[in-house]
């Protein structure tokens, strides 16, 4: 009923771009009309009630969604200098259940736009302070210190990037021990920073930094200005530089990078979009701390003849597979995704033709990914043009999506991975704020899971280290998981009428397993690490068990018991 109500309201442009998938022209759902936005734009849900909203920097206009599936309600701040901005992203500094907003451009300061519980009263703060005046490019906001509270990340493009650690209030104060983002001796070869995003690239439960560099006028490959970097956290308050032994120091002036599952086997490969070279690169992760460039194998060599600005994986059929969508240079390409990690090239629709940015989200609440476009940038890559939303019309594959709500980490989840299992496998989603080249991409996990009509169980891994599984799920729906809700446990619906102990928890040599009123049955013990990988299994019917543990490293895994292919009980258990 949504869609024909919504098809009543548009005026519709269909653009079949593969199998499945066709957008509609939605920017008559906008209450404005010619749009000018730059290429920072936010998709997330400001105002807390769980459909995604735009953020729009055509001197700072918020449209929030219908949740009826009408037009957009505007609300224009007109913030003078917004319109000049060069990297956006979203948030709750606060923890009050409503995002807030930080962007900024060249030496004008931090900008941050707090929505508090009144949806009426907006205030900007101006951090204009020599701390907080950076040529900022891209700009996240991450928990670096695991306290519970957001701290910001911001690309310098002509010195070492800034960290500012936040209160939970609403303060910012810059620290440089975290990451030491002053490389090769410093001075000039610390410039360059473009597009930064938070990822956990080894699957170790902590996140990781990766920026894709720029310097125009540098014409050699070697220049540390130009050089991509990762910075792998340490776990004790500190990060690495790394690239080089990842084979990711990639020279080939970088201004976006995304990071995503995309054969579905449980670690993060790359997205690059470059300026130089092969102007689209897809990396493979070989799960042993190295990426092998696989552009050609996969079909993606040559596929995109202009400079890119913005490079996203997204899941637009629902198929359960990421595919790509690429922007730049007045273009756009989508790539789908054919399961086998290659990708079929889509060409480009002259509706589409003067996009140079986007943000993607779930802009009409039917489980399918949408786009907000814009032809706006900067120098040559700029074009004229107006904005434009368009709306996938969906098709027959089904979805889920998880919103998440921190209580022990930070209110949006930022940092939090949703695992979720399957007759499609596994498949896993990251909660980042702040992507590719300086914009915001909705804060829900989206899942894709084609015909399936349920999913298995469902994992989010959160920042503190809790972790919440979900079993037994109906598709197509939205849901909320508060941290700690679904905890690990018991499942108390079973009516079980046995039994089961672990201890010591946590354990550091061997693990005690005690099955009580359990001599005719057959149990299954299953360990899944913090990922939700399984990392052993073993069969018993005897009255107690005991694991040895030094076939383990550190960390939290997870207990599951079966019996008869029912899941009876799970347990969380942390490995010293």
């Amino acid at each position: 009923m949504k869609k024909q109500l919504l098809a009543a309201a548009l005026t519709i442009i269909s653009i079949n771009l593969f199998s499945q998938i066709s957008f509609t022209n939605g920017t008559d759902l906008l209450a404005s009309s010619g749009l000018y936005g730059t290429h920072p734009i936010s998709v997330a849900d400001i105002n807390g009630d769980g459909y995604d909203d735009l953020v729009v920097l055509d001197n700072y206009k918020i449209f929030f969604q219908d949740p009826e599936g009408g037009e957009f309600t505007e609300l224009d701040l007109n913030y003078d200098g917004a319109s000049s901005a060069w990297g956006i992203c979203t948030g709750d500094i606060n923890n009050d259940g409503y995002s807030d907003v930080l962007y900024g451009g060249y030496f004008d300061g931090l900008n941050i736009v707090s929505h508090s519980q009144f949806i009426d009263l907006y205030f900007k703060t101006n951090h204009g302070e020599d701390d907080f005046m950076v040529f900022l490019q891209g700009v996240n906001f991450a928990d670096l210190d695991n306290d519970g509270n957001l701290d910001i990340f911001a690309c310098h493009d002509v010195g070492p990037s800034r960290i500012y650690i936040g209160d939970g209030l609403g303060g910012f104060t810059m620290n440089t021990s975290i990451i030491d983002t002053h490389l090769n001796g410093g001075g000039e070869n610390d410039a360059g920073n473009y597009g930064s995003l938070f990822t956990d690239i080894n699957n170790d439960g902590l996140i990781d930094l990766y920026i894709a560099k720029c310097r125009q006028g540098v014409s050699d490959p070697t220049d540390p200005r130009r050089i991509n970097i990762l910075f792998i956290n340490n776990g004790d308050g500190t990060f690495s530089e790394v690239a080089e032994d990842w084979n990711l120091d990639i020279g080939e002036q970088s201004w976006s990078a995304d990071f995503g599952d995309i054969d579905n086997d449980g670690d993060m490969d790359m997205l690059l979009g470059n300026h130089t070279g092969e102007f689209v690169q897809v990396y493979i992760n070989n799960g042993d701390e190295t990426f092998t460039d696989i552009t050609t194998d996969a079909g993606l060599s040559s596929s995109f003849d202009y400079h890119v600005i913005q490079s996203k994986f997204a899941d637009f059929d629902n198929d359960g597979y990421l595919d790509i969508i690429i922007a730049g240079s007045s273009h756009i390409m989508f790539a789908k995704n054919n399961g086998d990690n290659t990708f079929e090239i889509v060409e480009e629709s002259n509706v589409f033709s003067t996009t140079n940015s986007f943000a993607l989200g779930d802009l009409n609440h039917d489980g399918y990914t949408d786009f907000y476009s814009t032809p706006g940038g900067y120098g040559a890559w700029g074009s004229s043009g107006t904005d434009s939303l368009y709306l996938n019309n969906g098709g027959e594959n089904n979805f889920i999506t998880f919103d998440l709500e921190g209580t022990i980490s930070n209110r949006d989840g930022i940092g939090a991975r949703v695992i979720i299992y399957g007759s499609f496998g596994q498949q896993m989603r990251e909660i980042r704020s702040g992507e590719s080249y300086g914009i915001q991409n909705t804060l829900s996990a989206h899942f894709g899971i084609g015909l399936a009509s349920t999913i298995d169980s469902a994992f989010v891994h959160w920042p503190s280290g809790v972790i919440d599984q979900l079993l037994s799920t109906e598709a197509n729906q939205f849901i909320t998981v508060i941290e700690g809700a679904f905890p690990v446990g018991i499942n108390n619906d079973l009516n079980l009428d046995f039994g089961i102990s672990v201890y010591p928890n946590p354990a550091s040599d061997h693990i005690n397993i005690v099955f009580e009123n359990t001599t005719d049955k057959q149990i299954d013990l299953q360990i899944l690490n913090q990922l939700g990988k399984e990392v052993y299994n073993e069969s018993s019917i005897r009255t107690s068990m005991e694991v040895e543990l030094s076939r383990f490293e550190a960390g939290i895994y997870i207990f599951n018991f079966w019996v008869n292919s029912e899941l009876v009980e799970s347990q969380k258990i942390t490995i010293k």
